[in-house]
């Protein structure tokens, strides 16, 4: 009986093992989902005297490489449009603008269950006035 239960486990290993991606997976990895962020900052810019604070707002969308660009691309790259608008508040008001688009490229191979890694790169356009 014993050899019966190991040649059993060898043939389960066998066919895990050679088995291809199944459908789902491939269906799933073509349809990237569009992510859409916010974010509100306050604080202190660096300065030797603390004297000038700001408020932020931050709005980004990060696109599928591929459906923005049309042609082929790794499956860890992304678009990523970004725009930020806000103020200093002290000493006196000054307006803070800007927006910029950047290639994201994950780093799948450092990823863990707690954290993907990425590098950007890409342009964009300042306003301080």
């Amino acid at each position: 009986m014993g050899k019966w239960v190991c040649g059993g486990w060898v043939v389960l290993w066998l066919l895990v093992l050679l088995q291809g991606p199944s459908w789902g997976e491939d269906e799933a990895k073509e349809d990237v989902a569009t992510r859409f962020g916010f974010a509100l900052s306050y604080g202190n810019s660096f300065h030797p005297n603390n004297e000038i604070g700001f408020l932020m707002a931050n709005y980004m969308a990060l696109f599928d490489y591929d459906k923005i660009w049309h042609h082929s691309a790794p499956e860890a790259l992304r678009f990523k449009l970004e725009v930020s608008l806000g103020s200093t508040v002290t000493p006196k008001p000054w307006i803070m603008a800007s927006t910029g688009m950047m290639a994201l490229y994950y780093l799948d191979p450092l990823s863990t269950t707690w954290i993907r890694p990425y590098i950007e790169a890409g342009i964009g356009i300042i306003y301080t006035g």
